[in-house]
């Protein structure tokens, strides 16, 4: 007897292969090294890029009696500011440090002031003989973190 002749077998196509495990860990290991060089770059940035904050005041002196508001700086903050009466009269107008000790005085009726700042307080203190109100602006920069 003779045998039949076999089919020819048809080849199969082999599923898709997949990539291997270590070209996956590759992509895994770039993401991550992106994410880190972003999250550096920012914290980086947070450090030494300053950032600008203005504040601005109000001092009445009546009679003899000083007017003083004090106001924190964060340490290493350049601050520039200055003042201005309503009246344009002259008043003495100085900058104080957390121990009340005169760092700049000024008798005028408008000035400027700028000063590194050591994280303390700093007190802005308007003394007139007369009825007198003082307008203080300013700004200043510093880093985010420090």
């Amino acid at each position: 007897m003779e045998s039949e002749p076999t089919p020819p077998v048809e080849s199969v196509k082999s599923s898709p292969e997949r990539r291997p495990a270590r070209s996956r860990h590759r992509r895994i290991w770039w993401a991550v090294g992106v994410a880190l060089g972003v999250a550096v770059v920012l914290v980086l940035a947070a450090v030494v890029v300053p950032y600008r904050t203005s504040f601005a005041l109000s001092l009445e002196s009546v009679g003899f009696t000083p007017s003083v508001e004090y106001r924190t700086f964060p340490a290493g903050a350049s601050v520039t500011f200055g003042w201005n009466t309503s009246d344009g009269r002259t008043v003495t107008f100085s900058l104080l440090n957390s121990d009340g000790r005169v760092l700049s005085s000024s008798s005028e009726s408008t000035g400027n002031v700028s000063f590194t700042a050591d994280g303390g307080a700093y007190g802005f203190q308007s003394y007139s003989w007369l009825h007198e109100i003082v307008e203080v602006h300013g700004t200043y920069s510093a880093a985010l973190l420090r």
